[in-house]
């Protein structure tokens, strides 16, 4: 299935192995570079569903749902 992807002119997919910390400080980093807001800031609008929809939005929020899942976010 990767060829094919790449054969349609879409980037090659590597697999990523994170600590919960790491993916963190990554979405930290990409809401503030794409949002402008803290990695807080982010998962407080999130967890008051008021994140506009946006595909910035939206691919950040798999990560926070990851985070979720494994436990990396607080309740």
């Amino acid at each position: 299935m990767a060829d094919m992807l790449e054969q349609n002119g879409y980037p090659s997919i590597e697999p990523l192995d994170a600590s919960d910390d790491e993916l963190r400080q990554e979405v930290g980093r990409e809401a503030e570079a794409r949002l402008g807001m803290t990695y807080e800031e982010l998962v407080e609008a999130y967890r008051e569903g008021t994140l506009p929809d946006t595909l910035a939005v939206n691919e950040l929020v798999i990560l926070l749902r990851f985070l979720e899942y494994s436990g990396g976010i607080p309740a």
